[in-house]
């Protein structure tokens, strides 16, 4: 498993194989599945939060995010109790 980027596109392929053993044993023998390709953005964080490692945090007290990617000062003057 790999972890991606905030804001960066990918493609996700899933793939299935059938087995003849078990309970599918008596099942005759189907067509090949093809390989299933999705493509996936990985968002940015909702605001409030900052990316920290591969999930989103609470921004601290004193902090704020309005764009998804990084918690900053509050502006003299004003303050916030964190996840603002």
């Amino acid at each position: 498993m790999h972890a991606g980027g905030i804001g960066h596109s990918y493609e996700l392929q899933v793939a299935c194989q059938l087995t003849t053993t078990g309970q599918n044993a008596l099942v005759p023998p189907l067509l090949p599945i093809p390989a299933l390709t999705f493509p996936i953005t990985i968002d940015f964080c909702p605001e409030g939060t900052q990316q920290k490692g591969p999930l989103c945090a609470p921004c601290d007290t004193n902090t704020f995010n309005f764009d998804g990617i990084s918690c900053k000062p509050c502006p003299t003057g004003t303050r916030s109790r964190g996840r603002a």
